[in-house]
């Protein structure tokens, strides 16, 4: 899928975008959920939503700084990472059914 996205900007010199990713895993074939960034990023925050039966382990893919974890639950992560994130660094849930 691609999608494309123009906005024409006025009235200001800075602008803020928030972009949120929604993605379904099926655990019968996939068994990791990763993320590499492909360009700069800024302050990142990730959550993870589990349902019963399943647990997760958070790993850090080449980060300088590390990410601090805001919760971990049995059902919940949160993960906050204050600085650069620069381009192929990211994280890699890793899935388990209990």
């Amino acid at each position: 899928m691609v999608m494309n996205t123009s906005l024409q900007l006025k009235g200001s010199k800075k602008y803020h975008f928030k972009f949120t990713i929604e993605k379904k895993y099926n655990l019968k074939e996939d068994f990791t959920i990763a993320y590499k960034a492909k360009r700069y990023i800024h302050n990142m925050h990730v959550s993870l939503l589990l349902d019963e039966g399943i647990s997760a382990e958070f790993i850090e893919r080449g980060e300088y700084e590390p990410f601090c974890e805001v919760k971990k639950t049995k059902q919940n992560i949160i993960m906050d990472h204050s600085g650069v994130i620069l381009p192929h660094q990211g994280f890699i849930f890793a899935l388990k059914i209990d």
